[in-house]
């Protein structure tokens, strides 16, 4: 607790000392005591306040690159997964559409293999004429009998 206390009173007669000291500058217009090294400590102190404000235009210039680039890896990642989705989506519909038409196929094979396009198919092959039939007939149609 010392050592805060020191501090606290040294800085206290700081502070008592350098009050005066600044109004009696002020009111002259000059410094007084230890002008050499307050300027030095004023041009350093303007360097570092142009370093800031630098370094800040910086810093504001890379946040607002940083911000965009994520607006634009936001929007390309959205397209990519509304793209990757559709694709999807297709292959489903796809997919779905070959078992549909392997179905409508299959389907199609039973219906022509039953019913009465199928036994018209079968009588019609049944009821063939042979080479030999088909060439009297002819022959005698050309005859005219």
């Amino acid at each position: 607790m010392s050592t805060v206390l020191t501090i606290l009173v040294g800085a206290l007669m700081a502070m008592l000392v350098m009050v005066p000291m600044w109004r009696i500058e002020q009111r002259r217009g000059q410094r007084v005591i230890a002008v050499r090294p307050r300027e030095g400590l004023d041009i350093l102190l303007a360097r570092v306040e142009r370093l800031l404000q630098t370094s800040a235009l910086v810093w504001q210039r890379y946040v607002w690159q940083l911000g965009w680039r994520y607006v634009i890896h936001i929007v390309l990642r959205s397209l990519l997964v509304g793209i990757a989705n559709l694709y999807n989506g297709l292959l489903t519909y796809f997919e779905y559409n070959r078992r549909a038409t392997k179905y409508l196929k299959r389907d199609k094979r039973r219906w022509l293999q039953s019913g009465l396009w199928y036994e018209l198919d079968k009588h019609k092959q049944a009821a063939a004429l042979t080479e030999e039939e088909k060439i009297q007939r002819k022959a005698k149609a050309l005859a005219g009998d």
